[in-house]
């Protein structure tokens, strides 16, 4: 048995944590992550196994409350980036990481993603992933209507009064369709931007909101019952015709798939004039409890995190990320892979005989992906320069506490009150002055009780 003490700076504390030899069971809490990562890790890493309780509604708020009892149970969480991890960090509540791999993968990150990761100089979070909400556009469409939202709320009038495809809808995720947005979809996306722009001083009594929330009002009768939308935070997609049979229009936005060749991306429309608004960017890290027995280990997952990204991740995180392909060359890596697995079976337990031939059978399923859609998984040119020219310079880390939980599903009571208002005034329960008013007391109960 080795022991040891890990001295953790901002609160002048020793944290006692052991090390056993032979295998070690790294615990990790959080929302759903990549089939196969942990079973890959373990096989890289003999001695190191992972055990993972995963969920879309997972919140940071249970891991605040494991590191406020000090539990040593969970050695990593797995969360949205959001107020309550960056009220963490403000607190020291978090493992500092100073380990130089993982330093120096935060140094390369794109500086919007880098300064999210930490506070006054101290590392703290490892991104993974990340959901960006840009507006699409048709290469054949006409971007002016990005410009400003009332020149978007004139081009779906237009749109609607000639009974042509919808202007603004979702792309479905399949080659011919694209569902077009409600009313509440509007206002919703509408009142995130606004409330990211405006987080200083946020106050949804003003006449520039009452009046753009007018204007959706009134758009209301030309568009789909939400019932006939999906309320979700997607990308929208702005054409005078969505169907394509050469386009696969993704619900968000992805540097890889097709669809870098037919659709462009832009910023949305400020909420403030007429300048581009905030790109929104969701992003899912791993952080350590400080109380984790097993720090080390703890730090090999977390270089294997940054060293294993899917492509496409890569390229969104980093800033010299180059395009990237599926060719012969991964189909060979992933021949060596399934060699390797192949070659380990026979000495493997029972359940290791399991994971492994899963993971055999996944490479195999990936192969036949690629081979029969290459240009799916490839990283643009095209749209990867697009993502650094037109989206990185207004991206915009959403840790706002009115926001949070809109990606993964988790319970957010006051992003829920906040559409519940909207949706009111939208059917007409109530008037404009009570939707605000109604906002407005969510914003201030949240801020009497986080002073």
């Amino acid at each position: 048995m080795l022991t040891g003490a890990l001295y953790f700076e901002r609160s002048m504390t020793y944290y006692p944590f052991t090390m056993t030899p032979g295998e070690t069971v790294l615990t990790i809490h959080g929302v759903t992550a990549s089939p196969n990562l942990d079973s890959d890790f373990a096989l890289q890493n003999p001695g190191i196994s992972v055990s993972r309780q995963e969920g879309w509604s997972y919140s940071a708020q249970e891991m605040y409350t494991d590191i406020l009892n000090q539990s040593p149970e969970v050695d990593l969480y797995f969360v949205e980036l959001n107020s309550t991890v960056v009220r963490m960090m403000d607190k020291g509540y978090l493992l500092p990481l100073t380990d130089g791999a993982l330093l120096q993968d935060s140094a390369a990150l794109y500086p919007v993603y880098a300064q999210a990761m930490g506070r006054e100089g101290m590392l703290y979070a490892v991104p993974a992933t990340v959901v960006l909400e840009p507006w699409a556009v048709a290469q054949d469409g006409d971007t002016s209507a990005l410009t400003s939202w009332d020149a978007l709320f004139r081009q779906i009038r237009a749109n609607a009064e000639a009974d042509e495809t919808p202007f603004i809808g979702y792309g479905s995720g399949l080659k011919t369709d694209a569902i077009a947005w409600s009313a509440i979809d509007l206002a919703a996306a509408y009142t995130a931007l606004y409330t990211l722009e405006h987080a200083d001083s946020l106050d949804f009594g003003t006449a520039e909101f009452a009046e753009d929330m007018e204007a959706i009002r009134a758009l209301a009768p030309l568009l789909p019952t939400e019932e006939a939308a999906q309320l979700n935070a997607q990308t929208p997609v702005l054409a005078s015709g969505l169907r394509s049979e050469n386009s696969w229009l993704h619900t968000c936005f992805y540097l890889h798939g097709s669809e870098g060749s037919v659709l462009d991306y832009l910023p949305p429309p400020s909420t403030q004039g007429a300048s581009p608004g905030p790109v929104i960017a969701t992003v899912t890290v791993y952080v350590v409890n400080p109380y984790t027995r097993h720090p080390e280990e703890a730090m090999v997952f977390l270089r294997y995190i940054t060293a294993s990204r899917p492509s496409f991740e890569y390229a969104a995180l980093v800033a010299n990320a180059e395009p990237y392909f599926f060719d012969s060359d991964i189909l060979a890596h992933d021949d060596e892979n399934i060699a390797k697995y192949e070659g380990q079976l026979s000495t493997a337990t029972t359940a290791q005989q399991a994971q492994l031939q899963e993971n055999i059978d996944y490479l195999r399923n990936e192969q036949t992906r690629i081979m029969n859609d290459p240009a799916r998984w490839a990283v643009w040119e095209k749209t990867l320069l697009q993502y650094r020219e037109s989206l990185i310079p207004h991206v915009q880390v959403n840790v706002s506490p009115y926001l949070g939980g809109r990606m993964h599903h988790s319970d957010n009571d006051l992003w829920q009150s906040l559409l519940q208002a909207l949706r009111l005034y939208l059917d007409g329960s109530m008037d404009l002055r009570q939707c605000t008013e109604r906002m407005n007391r969510v914003v201030r109960m949240y801020q009497m009780e986080n002073q």
